[in-house]
C-alpha cells in the first residue's frame, strides 16, 4: 500500500499484487490480516481486479487490487451461477487444490519437498483462510442483488448472506491450481444446460478457457 501511495501521488496509476486493495473494507482488512490498513480512504476507490466482473470500472481506476489466485478460481466458477440466481441455499462449499509455488515464498516445513512429495495436506479449513473475506465480498455482491431480484419461491432466505466454506489443499506439483464448487441449485437452475450457459458467458474472455 506504501508504494502504491507513491506512485498515486506521482500521478500514476498503480496495480497491487498485494492484498491490500483487495477487501473494501478497513476494519475487515484489519481483522484478517492483523494489522491496521495505512490508507483506508484509497479502498473506496480501488476498484477489485476481476475483469470478467470489473473490465468497464478498471479502465478507468486509479488502483486496482490483483485478485488472489484462490478467490479468482471460485469467483469465476460461481460467477454464472449467481448472475442467473441458480442457488437454492446461501452456501458454496469449494475444495481447492494448489501446487506448491502458490503457498508462497517463505520457507516453511509443509512446503519442503520431503514433507509434501507423493502427499496431500489440508490447511486453513472451515472459515480461516485470508481469501475467505475476499471470496464472500465477492459473491455476496452478486447474491445479494440477484436474490432481491428473485421470484423464485425456492429461495428461503433471499436477502441472507451468501457463506463460502472453503478448503484449500496442497498438492505435490510446482503449481496450478483447481476449485470444484458445490451448491444446491433451485429447481429451475437444475435443469438448465449449464456448459452451454459458462461456455457462452466466458466467449470472448481472453483469460478463460
Amino acid at each position: 500500500a506504501e508504494l502504491c501511495k507513491r506512485v498515486l501521488d506521482a500521478g500514476k496509476r498503480a496495480v497491487d499484487l498485494s492484498a491490500d486493495f483487495r477487501l473494501r473494507d478497513a476494519d475487515t482488512y484489519a481483522h484478517w490480516y492483523k494489522h491496521t490498513h495505512p490508507f483506508p480512504e484509497l479502498l473506496d476507490e480501488a476498484v477489485y481486479g476481476l475483469p470478467e466482473l470489473y473490465r468497464r470500472d478498471i479502465a478507468d481506476a486509479q488502483v486496482v487490487g490483483n485478485p488472489g489466485c484462490y478467490p479468482t478460481s471460485i469467483i469465476l466458477g460461481a460467477l454464472p451461477l449467481l448472475e442467473l440466481g441458480a442457488l437454492a441455499d446461501p452456501v458454496v462449499i469449494a475444495d481447492s487444490k494448489s501446487g506448491v509455488s502458490g503457498a508462497g515464498r517463505k520457507p516453511s516445513q509443509t512446503s519442503h519437498f520431503v514433507e509434501v512429495n507423493e502427499s496431500l495436506a489440508p490447511y486453513n479449513i472451515g472459515h480461516v483462510h485470508r481469501h475467505v473475506p475476499e471470496i464472500e465480498q465477492e459473491i455476496n455482491a452478486l447474491w445479494r442483488v440477484k436474490s432481491a431480484e428473485s421470484s423464485d419461491a425456492s429461495l428461503d432466505t433471499p436477502l441472507s448472506t451468501l457463506q463460502i466454506l472453503f478448503s484449500p489443499h496442497l498438492l505435490p506439483i510446482s503449481r496450478g491450481m483447481l476449485s470444484m464448487l458445490y451448491v444446491k441449485l433451485t429447481p429451475q437452475a437444475a435443469q438448465h444446460d449449464w456448459h452451454s450457459i459458462y461456455t457462452k458467458r466466458y466467449e470472448g474472455e481472453p483469460f478463460v478457457r
